[in-house]
């Protein structure tokens, strides 16, 4: 019996098959990524020597990405310094309001206590 297949095709497939959705959309990115010159240390490597004004508007296009990269950090990290600051008061009124509830409870216990020795 003779298969219009061979067994490394069979293989493959098996091995796509037995992969998940999420592994194969890695494996794809990875390869496209590999493909990309789009790494800031790609932008540098070429065949040829680049000449000190490429090299400078390769500078200044990292130094661009950096900026830009460091505004949404400062960004995120002051939208957090908000909610933390958020998150700290309303811990103070949670903490406020059990003090007082613990209070309430311990002139409870005491005011109980008092009218079941009678």
């Amino acid at each position: 019996m003779s298969t219009s297949t061979s067994d490394s095709d069979l293989d493959k497939k098996e091995s796509s098959a037995g992969k998940s959705q999420l592994a194969q959309i890695l494996e794809s990115k990875q390869e496209e990524s590999s493909s990309s010159r789009e790494h800031p240390t790609e932008r540098i490597r070429s065949d040829s020597t680049p000449t000190s004004h490429q090299v400078d508007a390769i500078l200044d296009r990292n130094l661009d990405d950096m900026g830009e990269i460091l505004g949404r950090l400062k960004g995120l990290g002051m939208e957090l310094n908000r909610e933390i600051t958020d998150g700290d008061e309303l811990i103070e009124r949670i903490h406020r309001k059990a003090e007082d509830v613990d209070f309430k409870v311990k002139v409870q216990t005491k005011e109980m206590n008092r009218i079941l020795k009678k």
